[in-house]
């Protein structure tokens, strides 16, 4: 699996509940229902995002923002266990 982009809550609401789309390659297909799974942290504040899931047949993953604080926190964004990216590039703010 790849990540190429996401969209969604970049400067996420304190209150959580917004959704972050990864959009890619290769995350298998809605009815296969991998155990998606995503965390984000700026080194300080921890998170883990909820209701991650398939949600287009192998280029989209959603998932639903934590409540919290800070900026510059980093995702890592999981299918089945594996990473499937991480990085700078892939921040978001509160």
């Amino acid at each position: 699996p790849q990540i190429d982009s996401y969209t969604g809550a970049l400067v996420m609401s304190t209150r959580g509940g917004e959704v972050v789309n990864f959009t890619g390659r290769n995350f298998g297909t809605v009815a296969t229902r991998w155990l998606v799974t995503a965390t984000y942290s700026n080194g300080v504040n921890s998170y883990n995002a909820t209701a991650c899931a398939v949600v287009v047949d192998e280029t989209v993953i959603s998932c639903v923002t934590a409540p919290g604080i800070g900026a510059n926190h980093v995702w890592r964004v999981f299918r089945a266990g594996i990473l499937v990216a991480t990085g700078p590039d892939l921040s978001t703010s509160y």
